[in-house]
């Protein structure tokens, strides 16, 4: 057989002599992209704990080196004090020790403590005598003590 051609004929139905045509369907309008608005940042700076720590001890090591050089200093001022002190007690004490040497005489004294009773050290008797240190008891250990508690708790 023959074959036959695909014949599709078109059924619109008209009225009158115009023909209907399909409505185009109308194209949206794409709106403008526009961009958008991204909230401001806040700015946020990180804090490394380990930092802070090291710089609150270098901080405080710098506080503690000043304060311990004005104690140092305080320290140094007051021994040169000091030694002018002990300087002026020297010249003091030579003086007063010219004074007391020359205010007598050791040969006027010897002849009144002869004249009084006193013997020269050659002429005094000499007594030895033996004297013996008792040895002093040794407490018990904390051991000990407790084993003789113990001891004698049973005794």
């Amino acid at each position: 057989m023959a074959r036959q051609p695909d014949v599709r004929y078109i059924n619109y139905y008209v009225s009158g002599t115009l023909a209907y045509q399909p409505e185009k369907k109308t194209q949206r309008r794409q709106k403008a992209i526009l961009p958008k608005i991204k909230p401001q940042q806040k700015l946020l700076i990180r804090i490394d704990p380990l930092a802070v720590c090291g710089l609150a001890v270098a901080v405080a090591l710098m506080i503690m080196m000043v304060v311990g050089f004005v104690q140092w200093d305080n320290a140094r001022t007051e021994a040169a004090i000091l030694r002018n002190y002990v300087a002026t007690l020297e010249a003091e004490n030579a003086q007063l020790q010219n004074t007391y040497t020359s205010g007598y005489d050791p040969e006027e004294i010897r002849n009144i403590a002869l004249n009084m009773g006193m013997i020269p050290a050659e002429q005094a008797e000499h007594i030895q005598m033996q004297v013996i240190v008792p040895q002093p008891v040794e407490a018990p250990s904390g051991w000990a003590s407790v084993w003789a508690f113990i001891l004698g708790m049973f005794a």
